[in-house]
């Protein structure tokens, strides 16, 4: 009896244990206005990878910028900002909106869980790429 509650104790200590990623659910919007020959589908799937980017903006972004003065004067100013995530979408929902000149307006609202971690990692490998590119 003694061995067989050695040998469970063993067995619950080396199961494996679920990692708890750093995730957040971000509330985003996209907006699209439709032209004449837009399908609902179309103007629907560009207003939501606007809410997509949207989401990802809130989620992750990294900002690396750089001044140069000369004589107490800026003469030089870039802000380069960084974005990258990966998501999944709990909820989804497309609406459609008329316009006060008449226009069709497709709007996306989405519910997207990110990992903020895997985020900030992408964001800052993508910075580190285009580095070494320059």
């Amino acid at each position: 009896m003694q061995k067989f509650l050695i040998a469970l104790l063993a067995a619950v200590l080396f199961l494996p244990v679920p990692a708890h990623a750093a995730t957040e659910d971000f509330s985003a919007r996209g907006e699209y206005v439709m032209e004449e020959n837009d399908s609902q589908d179309h103007a629907y799937g560009i207003a939501l990878q606007e809410a997509m980017r949207q989401a990802s903006q809130q989620a992750a972004v990294s900002v690396k910028s750089r001044s140069t003065s000369s004589d107490n004067q800026l003469t030089n100013d870039e802000v380069e900002m960084v974005t990258a995530s990966l998501m999944k979408i709990k909820e989804k929902k497309f609406d459609i909106d008329v316009m006060a000149d008449g226009h069709l307006l497709a709007i996306a609202t989405i519910v997207a869980t990110i990992d903020i971690e895997e985020a900030e990692k992408m964001a800052q490998q993508l910075l580190a790429e285009k580095a070494k590119k320059q």
